[in-house]
């Protein structure tokens, strides 16, 4: 008698045998899905049956493991992580397709998944040496996400070992600083769209995105602890899915809190006809600003966020607590958008090595 069954996301075979010892032995299965865990039962049946493998004597499956012809293919593995990516928004999901479709092109949809590793991963990203260090480093972050849920599922991670490259060590020109961001709203303010001098605080003030922005309704306002809530509803979806809290300082509640009093209902943040914000539009003038104050041309709206999220790195705020406030799924995403250049490194490793009794060994000299 055998069984198939699905516990805490792995699927297991268990066979019983009254004059076995144990009487059950149960044997887990290596699948993505509830087809391919019934494909591969079949096979482990007419295998017990025919006497070509025994579960008591040889508890692993496929009997010969250097065999990987059972495993699932590339392309089914794929295909099985991104339908498992359903609550992400679609252009997150879109990204991870992208991705994904790049990769498995390059070592084929029906290469067994068992022969993926690092070297597979490395190979295709030197291929693509034509795209910016930045642009590859997204492509591995993505790859990780689904070498870490195969791992999940019991295969191995074949991302593993494959290093980012290193970021710069100067401030990217693309990181809008909190001095910046008061001037870019003062501008607003004067010269219009004076609507925008809010929306470009409270988007750097809450390390916020733009699409998240332009959603915010008096829903997402806790007022018991002055918390702003990000989360679906309607047509809006966070990036990952998940709903995040973020504490609001006294300002940014000051900006929503007004905003909350004039539309109960609705998108808090609206232009000067009392609509609700459009997300290119807004870019677009925002822009504008940016060229009017005289600042870099590579300045963009999402660099509002990014720049708070470098300010809080500068301040020492801890890492995990960073990534929690921007809302990423993997510390990954986190160190790519927190931007420290080598004396503030410096200075916080000096500072958590003296404080822990660790004594500053070097010469006056070089102390200067």
């Amino acid at each position: 008698m055998a069984s198939l069954f699905k516990r805490r996301g792995n699927w297991h075979a268990q066979f019983f045998s009254a004059e076995r010892s144990p009487a059950r032995k149960r044997v887990r299965i290596q699948a993505t899905g509830k087809r391919e865990a019934e494909r591969v039962f079949s096979k482990m049946l007419v295998a017990y049956g025919e006497g070509a493998w025994d579960p008591w004597s040889s508890p692993q499956w496929p009997p010969n493991p250097s065999h990987d012809l059972d495993l699932p293919s590339v392309g089914c593995a794929s295909q099985a992580f991104l339908d498992s990516r359903e609550g992400l928004r679609e252009a997150t999901r879109k990204h991870y397709r992208w991705v994904l479709n790049l990769f498995v092109e390059y070592v084929g949809p029906n290469e067994p998944l068992g022969r993926l590793c690092a070297r597979s991963v490395g190979n295709w990203l030197a291929s693509n040496a034509k795209r910016s260090e930045a642009t590859r480093n997204t492509y591995l972050t993505r790859l990780r996400v689904w070498g870490r849920w195969l791992k999940s599922k019991g295969y191995d991670d074949f991302t593993e070992g494959v290093a980012l490259s290193s970021p710069p060590e100067r401030l990217p020109s693309k990181v809008i600083t909190t001095e910046q961001a008061r001037a870019l709203a003062e501008a607003a303010r004067i010269v219009g769209p004076d609507y925008l001098s809010g929306v470009i605080l409270v988007t750097h003030l809450l390390a916020l995105r733009l699409g998240e922005v332009c959603a915010m309704t008096a829903e997402w306002l806790d007022h018991t602890d002055q918390t702003v809530v990000v989360q679906s509803g309607g047509a809006f979806t966070t990036k990952s899915g998940r709903v995040v809290r973020k504490p609001a300082t006294e300002e940014a509640w000051a900006i929503l809190s007004a905003a909350s009093e004039r539309h109960l209902a609705g998108p808090l943040f609206r232009n000067s006809r009392g609509n609700a914000l459009n997300p290119k539009w807004t870019s677009k003038q925002f822009k504008r600003l940016v060229r009017r104050c005289g600042m870099p041309e590579t300045f963009t709206f999402h660099g509002l966020r990014h720049g708070a999220l470098t300010e809080l790195a500068k301040q020492g705020v801890n890492m995990d607590l960073i990534r929690r406030f921007a809302g990423h799924s993997t510390m990954d995403m986190t160190l790519r958008y927190v931007h420290l250049d080598s004396s503030v490194l410096a200075k916080e490793v000096r500072s958590a090595l003296t404080s822990s009794g660790v004594q500053d060994t070097r010469s006056p000299r070089t102390r200067r």
